[in-house]
Formats: structure tokens, sequence, C-alpha cells
């Protein structure tokens, strides 16, 4: 993304004026809120189609839970007598003085609580597995194209509307963003929508196996006071007693304690999709900024260089994207081994085989730690000074130009202290394969 940036730049032969410049600016700041409404209202459509798939009554997830409810309602009498027919009564008496959860080493796991939640799992199982299975990954699937084909269109429209403020001046540049600097931008895009989708995939998929279990924990709750006064019964006709104080517990909890749990389970649902529309919405604002500032090169003015610096310039450029894409092209070749499960080589001294052949040679290239880090230190080192100093060179031209117009925009007296004052930046040790 820096090297097309810079390469775009350099690559200006027809500049703007300062007041075109600033015209330039406000049209990408308006096209950047047309892209953050469009933004929007895709966010709010994903919530909706999530909210109707899992956390919504009416939804596949909810009217599976509720029909779950009233079976396990029907059945719970049946499913503790026969829990209790099950085990010894020595078993049974050790998991009631343990809130209906022991695990025997003869009877194995024994779940009061278990066995009273087993009919409503059975009928939600289906609908749940394909909602968190399947159902939230082509959600998402279906947001990113949306959200890419969107951000697409808007360039596009960005572009035609720059083409026509620019009238004419900075051709090159505006025409780059259908090209090398648009195809980066939205590359870069791509990457912070796919960031989010895992995110969020990873939030839901966290939040279900927390919903899954808080079920049971509900029950053992709603029959705490049961399992209380059961243990607290000893001696003769003791485990009669016990049996009759959890049966009567949920007598009295039946019809009230499924129902809430199902309850309690949508509205966390709810709320971890609020909590996610907020954090999803800001995040689609800063990266619509991010776009905007990735293509403000083309109403920026061009360094004041001679065409043999500019020249100069690309060509030292020229080797460092070429080892980029040959970096690239190993990377991908490398994980696409181990998705495969090839073997990969690796010497004694640390570098690694990568099963990828140059173009001049029938042997896999041998690549180092230490030399990648070295050139890689070195020619950002070298990328970012050349920025800096383009960068310092166009603030001053571009105030220069303000002074001699009639029309200054108050935009061209910013200080551009941060400019000259701004600190290289150079990586630490790049992380290799």
């Amino acid at each position: 993304l820096l090297l097309n940036s810079i390469k775009g730049y350099l690559e200006i032969t027809v500049f703007p004026s300062c007041q075109q410049c600033h015209e330039m600016e406000e049209e990408g700041q308006k096209k950047m809120q047309e892209l953050w409404s469009l933004g929007e209202e895709r966010m709010l459509m994903l919530t909706n189609h999530l909210t109707s798939l899992f956390a919504s009554e009416e939804g596949q997830v909810g009217k599976a839970l509720r029909k779950g409810q009233t079976a396990a309602e029907t059945e719970a009498f049946k499913q503790l007598s026969n829990e209790e027919e099950r085990v010894h009564w020595a078993t049974y008496r050790a998991t009631i003085k343990r809130d209906g959860n022991y695990f025997s080493k003869t009877a194995g796991q024994v779940s009061i609580n278990g066995v009273l939640v087993r009919p409503l799992l059975d009928g939600v199982s289906v609908e749940w597995s394909f909602a968190f299975a399947k159902g939230v990954r082509e959600c998402m699937d279906k947001w990113k194209i949306t959200m890419e084909s969107t951000a697409k269109a808007w360039l596009s429209q960005l572009s035609d509307s720059l083409e026509k403020t620019a009238n004419g001046s900075n051709s090159v540049s505006i025409s780059s963003l259908q090209t090398e600097i648009g195809k980066s931008a939205l590359v870069a895009f791509k990457i912070q929508l796919t960031e989010m989708s895992n995110n969020f995939i990873e939030e839901i998929t966290q939040e279900q196996r927390s919903a899954n279990r808080s079920i049971q924990d509900h029950i053992k709750m709603c029959m705490r006071n049961g399992y209380d006064r059961g243990a607290q019964e000893c001696g003769t006709g003791a485990i009669s007693r016990l049996k009759g104080h959890v049966r009567e517990a949920l007598q009295i909890q039946r019809n009230r304690m499924f129902r809430s749990a199902v309850t309690a389970v949508l509205e966390c649902f709810t709320k971890l999709l609020q909590n996610m529309t907020k954090r999803g919405l800001k995040s689609l604002k800063e990266h619509s900024a991010a776009i905007l500032n990735d293509v403000s090169v083309v109403w920026e003015p061009s360094c004041d260089l001679s065409l043999q610096e500019k020249k100069f310039i690309l060509a030292e450029i020229k080797p460092l994207n070429e080892y980029c894409r040959l970096q690239e092209k190993n990377a991908s070749t490398l994980l696409q081994s181990i998705d495969k499960h090839d073997q990969l080589t690796c010497t004694h001294t640390g570098e690694i085989l990568l099963p990828v052949l140059d173009n001049d040679s029938n042997t896999p290239p041998t690549i180092n730690a230490n030399v990648i880090r070295e050139i890689m230190t070195t020619a950002t080192a070298d990328v970012t000074r050349s920025t800096n100093q383009c960068r310092k060179m166009a603030s001053r031209k571009r105030k220069a130009e303000c002074l001699n117009a009639d029309n200054v925009p108050s935009a061209c007296f910013e200080d551009d202290s941060q400019v000259e004052d701004e600190v290289e930046v150079v990586p630490g040790p790049t992380k290799v394969f």
C-alpha cells in the first residue's frame, strides 16, 4: 500500500491549483459520509438478519427453544423418576448435596439439572446447530460481499466526482483510483472487513456455548431450595423425604424455570448483537476514514521534485516492490503447502526451503530470516525517509501557492510542523515463516 501510494504520488504530471485541491478534499469528505451511511445501513441489515436467526422469539432458534420449553415442562417428572431409578440411593443423595451434579465411579456423571433440561435441548438441537454452525457464517459472508461491492461502487463514484471537480487537472492520479491506489485501498478495506467478521463469529460462538451451559445453571438455581432441604435430611426415611423435597421444588418451579431460562438465553443474544452493532458501526466509521486517507493522494499537491529526481526515486522503489511481490508469492505458496500438509525442509541453521521455484532455477530458494530482517528494515527506512521528504516539500509548495491565490482556504495555513518534525519509524524484527 505504501509503495503504490508513493508511486502514484510521484507519477502526477498535471498539478491542480490550491483552490481545486480544497474543493476536491471537500468532495472526498462528502463522499466519505455517503460511504459511512451505506455502511451503517448494511450493518443494521446484518443485525436484523442475525436477530431473526437466533435472538428473536419468532426466529428459528427462538421458536425451537419455546417448543423445547413445553416438552421439558411436560416430561420433567418422568425424567426425574427415570434418574431416581437409574442410580443408587447413596449416589442420588450425594448428587442432591452437590446441587444436582455429581460424578460417581460406578454410575458415571449424574446430573439432575441436565436430565431436566434434556428435552429442551433435544428439541432445539437441529435449529441450534444450523444457526450457529452455518447460518451465522453465511450471514457474515453475505455482509462482507455486500460491503466490498458497496466500497467498489463508491470508489468509482468518487473518481467521477473528483474528475469533474478537478476539471482536467490531476488526471493521471485520479485515473489511478481505478487501478493501483484504488485497488490497494479496496484490499485494505477487505482485510478490515474480514477481521471484523471473524471477531463477530468468534463472539457469537463463545456466547452460544455460554448460553448452552447457562440453561443448566439456571435450573440449578431454581431447584436449589429443594436441594438444600433434601441435603439436610438424615435418619430413617431420609431418602424418601429427600426425594419429596426435590419433587416439591420441581412442582413449584416447573412452569416458571424453563420459561425464564429460555427468555434469559434470548436476552443474552439480543444484548450481544446490540454491543456488536455499536462496535461494528464505530469500526466502519474508522475504516471509511481510512479509505479516504488512502486515496487522499489524489487531491494532495505533488512534491516539488524535478522529473529526473522522480525517476530516480521510482527506480529505487521498483526493486523493493519486486521483492515484496516475491515474498507475497512465497508466503502464499507456503500457506497452501501447510493447508495440504506438505513437508517443509528446514536446515540446521534455521533456514526454510520454501516449496516454490524461482524463474531461473530448478531448486527451491533458501531464505535466511536475518537477511530478510536486514533488507526489510533498510528498505522501509529508505521509503519512509523519501515519503517524509515528499510530504515536507508538498506542504511548502501548497503554502506558497495559497499565498499567491486570491481566495485562500483556511486549510492552507495548517501547521506543517508535524510533517517537518516527523520521526522516521524503523520497524522491529519481521516475523518470517
